[in-house]
């Protein structure tokens, strides 16, 4: 999308990169971010941010990563983010297989792989999830809600998820997938 912005951190193991930081939003449960993070010579991880009502304070559960290491993920996840006001995504959309989808996931050990986006439709019968193939990339499948076994996590959604990865295929329940791929355009500015 745009070109690679690095933002490494000194550490006692040597330099650490933060190679991907993006975020979402859950209105559930009082409101709150989780920023979901990986990084050269370190690993993944999450951050939770909450705040407290009682004083007024945002709260951060890090995962006892250093109050200066997220401040780094923080910034890479600014870095990485269109300002609407200077620029705009485009999309293009590829349907794919199975076949497709399991290789483009490419499953394996040791790699963050719960969706960053996942619903069940309204009517209950397809659930969509999203994973992040690349900061250009992303893979949207569909499946049968009724052929995907929930298990017990914080977030149903999230559990059907790491089910489908841990079997390493999407295959219970496939529907479709598709291939979305990002571009970002610089918008013209009449002022």
């Amino acid at each position: 999308m745009a070109e690679n912005k690095v933002v490494i951190l000194d550490s006692p193991r040597g330099p650490v990169e933060i190679v991907s930081a993006s975020g979402f939003f859950f209105p559930n449960f009082g409101g709150g971010m989780q920023i979901d993070w990986s990084a050269k010579n370190c690993g993944f991880g999450q951050a939770v941010f909450s705040y407290d009502k009682e004083s007024g304070k945002i709260k951060v559960d890090s995962e006892l990563m250093s109050r200066e290491f997220i401040t780094k993920v923080m910034e890479k996840m600014i870095q990485d983010a269109i300002f609407t006001d200077f620029e705009e995504l485009v999309k293009e959309v590829k349907s794919i297989s199975l076949e497709e989808t399991n290789t483009t996931f490419n499953f394996r050990p040791h790699v963050l792989q719960t969706p960053f986006f996942s619903e069940k439709s309204e009517d209950g019968k397809t659930v969509v999830m999203r994973w992040n193939l690349s900061e250009e990339r992303v893979l949207n499948v569909v499946f049968d809600a009724s052929k995907v076994e929930e298990i017990e996590a914080d977030d149903p959604y999230f559990g059907m998820a790491m089910h489908i990865t841990q079997n390493k295929s999407f295959a219970t329940g496939f529907i479709s997938a598709e291939i979305w791929q990002w571009t970002l355009k610089k918008k013209d500015r009449k002022y």
